[in-house]
């Protein structure tokens, strides 16, 4: 009789002894309803207006190349226009907003720069602006003055104007016999360059002058 033979247990593999890796769980996201509007609401208007505007003056800062001129000088011409939206925040959401499209004059330093029109188109239709007709009884002015740079400061300027068609009437004060009457807000601004790039500017205002239709009674 022979003995019997007893088969040892084998050895597993060395890798099925490795823990188990879990394969990566995809990451889900989700949705909210409620879209961009409720998103521009909860940032509230002098942010949205300064955020339309920066997207809108950043293609022109890409642009720099084409325009043949330093990064600093549309960069410059950025800061300037960023601080001109925000002092005027509530009076150019008022026009942004408005269902109504308001006349708006932009005046720019220099017509054949780049960054300039740039900015220029850029306020038009953050601004919700047509041309002016002769119809028109009242219309807004935004006037930036020349850009000076020296050595690492950047100075500007920027005006707002207004102007309203006073018809004659019996009752009419001020302009006598009727006419246009306005007033404007004028305001300076320094910026200095750090580490190659133009900061928040310091904004100081300047002149200051009141107008309207005045008539008796004080309406």
């Amino acid at each position: 009789m022979q003995p019997s033979t007893r088969l040892l247990p084998t050895a597993a593999p060395e890798h099925a002894a490795s823990p188990r890796v879990r394969p990566p769980q995809k990451r889900r996201v989700v949705r909210r309803p409620g879209g961009g509007r409720e998103r521009m609401m909860r940032i509230g208007t002098v942010g949205a207006v300064v955020a339309v505007m920066t997207c809108l003056l950043s293609s022109a800062s890409a642009q720099r190349s084409v325009l043949g001129k330093p990064a600093a000088d549309t960069e410059a011409v950025s800061r300037v226009v960023g601080a001109a939206v925000r002092t005027l925040s509530l009076t150019i959401a008022s026009s942004m907003f408005d269902a109504k499209a308001a006349v708006w004059q932009i005046g720019i330093p220099d017509t054949a720069d780049a960054a300039w029109r740039k900015a220029r188109v850029g306020l038009q239709a953050v601004l919700h602006s047509r041309p002016r007709r002769r119809s028109d009884l009242s219309y807004r002015g935004l006037e930036f003055g020349p850009l000076l740079i020296r050595s690492d400061s950047l100075f500007g300027s920027f005006t707002y104007s207004w102007n309203d068609y006073c018809p004659p009437s019996p009752t009419l004060v001020m302009p006598a016999g009727g006419g246009w009457s306005g007033g404007s807000s004028s305001s300076k601004l320094v910026s200095v360059r750090q580490s190659g790039h133009w900061q928040e500017p310091v904004i100081r205002g300047g002149d200051q002058t009141d107008g309207g239709c005045l008539h008796k009674g004080g309406t």
